[in-house]
């Protein structure tokens, strides 16, 4: 939703309607919907604990007691897991990459707008960048599909996460001060870095922080680590622990409350710097820490109305198809957006039907794209990593 009031927002005509949409309290629900990818981390977090576990429990015995932790058979774990998650992501990105240069080229002949993405010409140079999921590192000029950011950070935790759960198979205290110490790390350079560059926060300006903050691991790893203990603690906490129905109701009130206040806590539109850098450090943190409790009572049994919505099978198809509508979507809103022929005048009915219209498309294509390149690959990683 919010990639498509962006879409719209650039080619619309009424600007100042914009300005007087962007700070009603509504709205907030749009400009702050940037916390939702801590979601994202927050569950990749929890499910890389919970299944290096579960494979974990499944090895032969004598591969789970060594004397050195480093040994050939941790370091070639190591290395499997990364290069499978590697094949896993990467021939579909490629050919979204690919594709995504493709239309822009192919947009830019044909539109009477100028659209502000470069990628038919970053992505020709810098398209390494994003196989090597390297790419939040280089500032937002070079970038090549700029919301790949996300898949960039999300690999790069993937290797930590890797090598702190091979760590906590022996020293499990350690691997616990190395994760509380990334996240101390994660506050301290956040902070440093707002306060350096005098950064205030906007609602009507998301990613003007975007080369030092916005997608940078060192303010995104947060969540990520709240969801790997999240992961410990079910896998862990064998037996769900007898939690009366009061603490229950007082814990799901304050994870709302926390969600809420991060989104509509801005609503004045603008932050002072101190505040913004407690609030770019503590925030994405205060939000995983939210999601701690609406995991733990749906995995418990706690909010039986709720896990079974958000367990629906109806839901499971959509959910194969979801990497593939990520990569997809926002090429589907650039080429179909840049095809008017004039500006368009924005109401919010009309933005609301646009995003059903993107969503739609998206999963069309993303169900062919996964059945060409995805399906494939994840059954032949099934064959090949069969133990």
């Amino acid at each position: 939703m919010v990639h498509t009031y962006l879409q719209l927002f650039a080619v619309g005509e009424n600007r100042v309607a914009r300005k007087i949409t962007e700070r009603s309290f509504s709205y907030q629900v749009v400009g702050n919907a940037t916390f939702s990818v801590d979601t994202f981390f927050f569950i990749s977090g929890v499910l890389i604990v919970v299944l290096y576990f579960r494979s974990a429990k499944n090895e032969p015995s004598n591969e789970k007691h060594t004397t050195h932790l480093f040994n050939s058979t941790a370091c070639s774990n190591i290395f499997l897991s990364i290069l499978y998650r590697f094949i896993r992501l990467t021939p579909a990105y490629l050919f979204v990459i690919i594709f995504n240069e493709l239309a822009l080229k192919w947009t830019y002949g044909r539109s009477v707008f100028t659209p502000g993405i470069i990628d038919h010409i970053t992505c020709n140079k810098y398209w390494w960048r994003n196989i090597l999921y390297i790419n939040n590192w280089y500032s937002f000029s070079e970038m090549c599909m700029i919301w790949s950011w996300y898949l960039a950070n999300d690999m790069q935790f993937y290797v930590v996460a890797i090598i702190i759960l091979t760590v906590s198979s022996r020293y499990m205290k350690t691997s616990a001060f190395i994760l509380g110490l990334l996240m101390v790390c994660s506050w301290a350079i956040s902070i440093f870095l707002s306060i350096h560059f005098n950064y205030t926060y906007k609602v009507a300006e998301p990613f003007e922080s975007f080369d030092v903050l916005y997608d940078k691991p060192w303010q995104r790893i947060t969540p990520y680590i709240i969801g790997m203990l999240t992961g410990y603690i079910l896998h862990f906490k064998k037996t769900p622990p007898k939690v009366p129905m009061l603490i229950n109701i007082l814990l799901w009130a304050c994870s709302l409350l926390i969600l809420f206040v991060l989104v509509f806590g801005v609503w004045d539109g603008v932050l002072s710097v101190p505040m913004t850098a407690l609030y770019v450090s503590l925030g994405h943190t205060a939000w995983g820490v939210a999601l701690i409790w609406i995991t733990l009572s749906c995995c418990w049994g706690y909010a039986t109305p709720i896990n079974n919505i958000l367990s629906y099978q109806a839901i499971f198809p959509l959910s194969r198809l979801s990497y593939c509508a990520y990569l997809l979507h926002p090429v589907v809103m650039m080429a179909t957006s840049f095809q008017m022929e004039a500006p368009m005048h924005l109401q919010h009915v009309i933005v609301v039907t646009m995003f059903f219209g993107n969503a739609v498309l998206s999963f069309i294509l993303a169900y062919f794209v996964s059945l060409i390149f995805e399906a494939p690959v994840v059954k032949l990683l099934k064959l090949a990593f069969r133990r």
